[in-house]
């Protein structure tokens, strides 16, 4: 046997027979489903269907959520956290102000009655 080296047996990333097997048995099965379903409801489209669902009142609030749920996955990116790392060693300070000029919300003054705080 040669050190370092593979001589025989399978290439790298072939799958072994159980495993072929299986893939073979869920893809005859998830497309006779689809031809099934299609049989029965020519153009369905599940996403169409749970965003009916998730429109329609006269499901339970807990079901609307779900189906919203799932409908989200396809039609808007799921947000990631994002690490930044800062490679300067200087401190550095921010200073927020707010829409209402104060730079302390416990300090700025609350309008009054019948005012809002763009001076409207």
């Amino acid at each position: 046997m040669a050190i370092g080296k593979k001589t025989g047996g399978r290439t790298i990333g072939t799958k072994n027979k159980s495993t072929t097997d299986f893939n073979n048995t869920i893809s005859e099965a998830v497309k006779s489903t689809k031809e099934e379903l299609n049989d029965h409801c020519p153009g369905f489209i599940p996403v169409v269907f749970l965003a009916k669902v998730a429109m329609d009142e006269k499901y339970s609030i807990e079901v609307r959520i779900s189906a919203a749920k799932e409908v989200a996955k396809y039609v808007s990116p799921q947000l990631k956290a994002v690490e930044t790392k800062d490679t300067t060693d200087t401190e550095k300070i921010y200073r927020v102000i707010y829409e209402d000029g104060g730079i302390n919300p416990a300090q700025t003054s609350t309008p009054e009655s019948g005012e809002d705080s763009k001076g409207g």
